[in-house]
């Protein structure tokens, strides 16, 4: 009977998997960081529903990226769902965020 094959009979192949991967994510580190500092900001500020929208869009972008990888059998496209979906999550967040910012200056507070 044949063994099947282990991860360590293929290393080359796996690091330049792994390369690939960590250089989609790691271009889109800033974008990473809007999310979490508005998601955060946002919620410190007493919107909790909003941040979870953001949410919301974020696993929906992700889902529908990752969906169209598979239907090109594209890895490159699969890294790239996270990315995307930060990208989605963060630009909602800036909305969010500026249109609180009118809201509080036209009221003079957050409610």
């Amino acid at each position: 009977m044949q063994e099947p094959p282990y991860v360590s009979q293929d290393v080359e192949a796996i690091i330049g998997q792994v390369d690939i991967y960590l250089k989609c994510v790691g271009l889109f580190l800033i974008p990473l960081t809007v999310v979490n500092v508005y998601r955060n900001g946002i919620q410190g500020m007493g919107y909790g529903f909003l941040p979870m929208l953001a949410g919301v869009a974020e696993l929906l972008g992700r889902g529908a990226v990752a969906l169209w990888a598979a239907g090109q059998r594209s890895y490159v496209g699969a890294c790239m769902a996270s990315p995307a979906a930060w990208i989605l999550a963060g630009g909602l967040l800036l909305l969010m965020y500026f249109w609180i910012m009118k809201k509080q200056s036209r009221y003079g507070n957050l409610e």
